[in-house]
């Protein structure tokens, strides 16, 4: 099995400004425990 296998397309991202309290609403809707940390352009900045 490869990661291509696996993954998703539609990656569920937060913005580096959004508070603890969004971040925590976004995480439980999507029922998911992480996601990327983007800034204002889209571009990845965290983990």
């Amino acid at each position: 099995m490869k990661a291509k296998d696996i993954m998703v397309r539609e990656v569920v991202t937060v913005n580096q400004s959004a508070t603890i309290n969004e971040i925590a609403k976004i995480l439980n809707e999507h029922k998911i425990s992480g996601a990327p940390v983007v800034d204002d352009a889209g571009k990845l900045v965290g983990i």
